[in-house]
């Protein structure tokens, strides 16, 4: 046997304190102490040359196993800030993060693996153990820098996400408003309803009106009345002779916000609100009133199936010409093979006892429908809207859908989506106007 061999063995197995070879009970029949301690320490230094070689090729493995890891955690970073939506992105910041903890553990095993072949190595202090040892730190390294920035990378994901989230919220919340007024109060910047954007106020709204009377059907509800005698809807006005000294005098109409009137159901309602204006036709710019319906935010019917063939009866509200005073009747709405429409009318009886009904506003036949932005079941189709409330029945052809002067919308509420509410105008481009709301119960 090579004497460096020898003595390199010799010298492992004292650093190990293996006295116990010192006596004669360890020793084999025939064999000198030398020659024993020689080959207890050649037996040492095998095992910790096989230690260096096996452990370094694990640490390799692992490095290998961080590396691609890595790989797809990066493709998957890749991939979730590449997408548009909250769930296309959450899908792959989780897949992401898995990667990156499968990495970060295939990383901790290699070290700890490449420090036992190092210490083997040191141990035996030969080039074929040194370059095992060596050949684990090359690979543990090259697979830390696969990794390194990948948590950075990670946390942009996430902040990715939690953006796509605020937008996709901002877009349902949007949605819903749009669908809770009239296509021109949304579009008149300074209108009032921008005030109840957030859902949160609608919801606070609703809870208000529901300890308000109702308007009831069958009048103007909410008469403009004169300066002289102010009604509920005033909208302002100088005082006549009549006045007096007091001739000429403005009196002002109700405040910008003021509730001028409501109809409110279990889960839905709408509001008429005054917008700004005092009576003044120079000063006023757009309608006296703005229209809000409202529906229970923890109670819109996301699923269609719970829209099912029903009759909803309830009144509507609504403001010829973008005058003060609100006008009241009554409302039906058929829903039939997930199409709905409607009627708003006014029943009357003479003196003789006879009972005539007109119809002043006619929701044409529009299909229900899935919002795609807020998920919410609703509607919206042409209307036919009397622009001098005398009555739109046997008025044909204008009572064909090809010539609606106006459209309506709304969404259903409720367990077993019990009611509807929407809002209704005539076009924009029409030179007499009327908006309004509705809600109905089945």
């Amino acid at each position: 046997m090579d004497k460096k061999i020898i003595h390199t063995a010799l010298a492992v197995l004292m650093s190990l304190g293996a006295a116990a070879c010192s006596s004669g009970g360890n020793e084999e029949p025939g064999i000198s102490q030398e020659e024993y301690k020689a080959q207890q320490a050649a037996a040492e230094l095998s095992k910790a040359e096989n230690t260096a070689k096996t452990k370094s090729e694990s640490s390799i493995l692992y490095s290998e196993q961080a590396k691609t890891s890595a790989a797809k955690a990066k493709d998957y970073i890749t991939k979730a800030l590449a997408a548009t939506d909250s769930a296309e992105a959450t899908k792959y910041a989780d897949l992401a993060a898995k990667a990156i903890a499968e990495a970060d553990g295939a990383i901790k095993n290699a070290e700890a693996d490449a420090k036992d072949s190092d210490k083997a190595a040191a141990l035996v202090n030969s080039s074929t153990t040194n370059s095992y040892a060596s050949a684990a730190a090359v690979a543990l390294q090259e697979a830390k820098n696969t990794t390194t920035n990948l948590s950075t990378l990670n946390n942009t994901v996430s902040d990715h996400v939690t953006k796509l989230k605020e937008q996709e919220t901002d877009a349902i919340e949007l949605a819903n408003f749009k669908v809770s007024t009239t296509n021109y109060s949304y579009k008149r910047p300074d209108s009032v309803v921008h005030n109840y954007a957030d859902v949160a106020k609608r919801d606070v709204l609703l809870a208000e009106i529901k300890k308000n009377e109702n308007l009831v059907a069958g009048g103007t509800s909410c008469a403009a009345g004169t300066a002289g005698n102010p009604g509920e809807c005033f909208g302002g006005g100088k005082l006549g002779k009549t006045a007096g000294s007091r001739e000429g005098e403005v009196v002002p109409g109700k405040a910008k916000g003021t509730v001028l009137g409501s109809y409110a159901q279990a889960y839905s309602g709408y509001a008429v609100i005054r917008e700004a204006y005092d009576g003044n036709a120079d000063s006023n710019v757009g309608d006296a009133n703005a229209y809000l319906a409202l529906a229970d935010s923890n109670n819109l019917v996301k699923d269609k199936k719970l829209v099912t063939d029903a009759t909803y009866t309830g009144t509507a509200s609504y403001t010829l010409n973008g005058n003060t005073a609100v006008r009241t009747d009554l409302l039906t709405m058929n829903v039939k093979d997930d199409s709905i429409s409607g009627n708003v009318y006014r029943t009357t009886t003479s003196g003789k006892g006879v009972t005539s009904t007109k119809t002043y506003v006619q929701f044409r036949t529009a299909g229900i429908s899935i919002d795609d932005v807020s998920g919410v079941v609703g509607f919206n189709g042409k209307a036919f809207i009397d622009t001098s409330a005398k009555s739109v029945t046997g008025t044909s052809p204008k009572t064909t859908s090809d010539t609606a002067n106006g459209t309506y919308q709304g969404v259903f509420a409720g367990p077993n989506a019990k009611e509807v509410v929407g809002t209704f105008e005539t076009n924009s481009n029409i030179e007499k106007s009327v908006r309004g709301a509705f809600a109905a119960s089945k």
